[in-house]
């Protein structure tokens, strides 16, 4: 049963796979000063972390890099609390000396974040939110 519902498949979490549950009006875009609506694909390359002008909405509304995202965590910025664990040096693209290495192990001792991992109690949501009416989500007086 997941992945489908009466009006068809529903939106998959994982980029490429089949999105035809998707409303057709729901587009990446942005909005300009004037108010002309610019309709192109979000894009954010977490190589260019503090370089992403790549499009019109990201010149518009340059994406800024958090310390999560740094850090290797999700472009959803939606992890509240993370996984952990345990320090794994190559990890990292600098090498730590003796001294480094014993120094992240005291700040981080119970381990650093698993961005690989969804979230402590985390879970995905695999269907389209409901904006508009419908029988699950309209209020009915005296209903539960």
């Amino acid at each position: 049963m997941a992945g489908q519902h009466p009006g068809g498949p529903l939106r998959s979490e994982t980029p490429g796979e089949d999105r035809s549950g998707q409303p057709s009006e729901l587009q990446d875009d942005c909005w300009t000063e004037s108010g002309e609506r610019i309709v192109e694909k979000a894009v954010f390359d977490k190589k260019r972390l503090f370089d992403n002008t790549h499009g019109a909405c990201n010149q518009l509304y340059p994406p800024h890099a958090g310390l999560r995202l740094v850090a290797g965590g999700p472009l959803s910025n939606d992890v509240f609390k993370c996984q952990l664990k345990p320090i794994d040096c190559g990890d990292y693209a600098v090498e730590f000396t003796d001294t480094e290495m014993r120094r992240l192990e005291a700040i981080f001792d119970q381990g650093v974040c698993d961005w690989s991992r969804p979230g402590v109690h985390q879970a995905v949501n695999r269907t389209w939110l409901s904006y508009g009416p419908s029988p699950v989500n309209r209020y009915e007086p005296g209903g539960p």
